[in-house]
């Protein structure tokens, strides 16, 4: 019987050909998706041992190629969760933009409190927590878990603008031109990142990942840089705390 290892971590994919081999089997081991397909399809193996996250293709999409072509070749693939739970992966990408507006709403959010007006904040909070009830209530049945990150994502731009309204209505706020410039400049990040999630190749994913996170990093920088007062702040907490370490 010839049982073929697809696993990226050699270490762990000749650990296995070894445990394998000296049960009786021949085994041998690829170590990336693509490579693990051709060897699949070849017809020389009885079976596979075949891991998810792989490079270029990940198991699950190795599976499903094959089954598409009609091969049953039996494919053992260890799992700590259900393939039934993929699809929050894309909720996950499109509820990132959420996150990007509930950043930009906090301080604003939080503005009802530092007037004492408790009353108004906790009318905000209920106004938030009716729409997103509301929404995925709505969205879940007709278009599942992509639905939900849709519909989280609409309700946090519609907080925003509630939050925005209000504090000016209420307050007299306005968000400043410098402000709105600094969340502009976020922006093309954010966008990008939600890009990156869908780049097959991990060494292409994590490298431009890592750049865009340092590049968004160095950008918040050099504005905590420009608000003097409250770079030197951070700066002499940073140093009070190793201080005393």
């Amino acid at each position: 019987m010839n049982i073929l290892v697809v696993e990226d971590e050699k270490n762990l994919a000749d650990a296995l050909v070894k445990i394998i081999s000296d049960a009786g089997y021949r085994c041998e081991a690829v170590y990336d998706g693509k490579a693990g397909l051709v060897s699949c399809e070849s017809g020389l193996y009885d079976a596979a041992v075949m891991d998810v996250m792989l490079p270029i293709m990940n198991g699950f999409e190795v599976g499903s190629r094959l089954r598409r072509e009609g091969n049953a070749l039996p494919i053992l693939m260890p799992l700590l969760y259900s393939g039934k739970f993929t699809p929050v992966i894309g909720m996950m990408q499109v509820t990132v933009f959420a996150m990007y507006f509930r950043a930009i709403k906090l301080p604003m959010a939080y503005l009802p409190l530092a007037k004492g007006d408790s009353r108004s904040y906790l009318l905000l909070e209920a106004i938030y927590d009716v729409l997103i009830v509301v929404a995925v209530m709505l969205a879940f049945p007709r278009w599942g878990l992509l639905g939900c990150g849709v519909a989280i994502t609409v309700v946090g731009i519609i907080d925003f603008l509630v939050i925005l309204i209000y504090t000016r209505l209420k307050y007299g706020y306005h968000m400043s031109c410098r402000v709105r410039l600094y969340a502009m400049l976020q922006l093309p990040f954010g966008i990008l990142a939600y890009l990156v999630t869908f780049i097959r190749n991990p060494w292409a994913y994590w490298s431009i990942g890592i750049l865009l996170g340092c590049a968004s990093l160095m950008v918040s920088i050099q504005i905590l840089r420009k608000k003097t007062t409250l770079w030197q702040s951070l700066k002499a907490r940073v140093l009070r705390r190793f201080g005393h370490e």
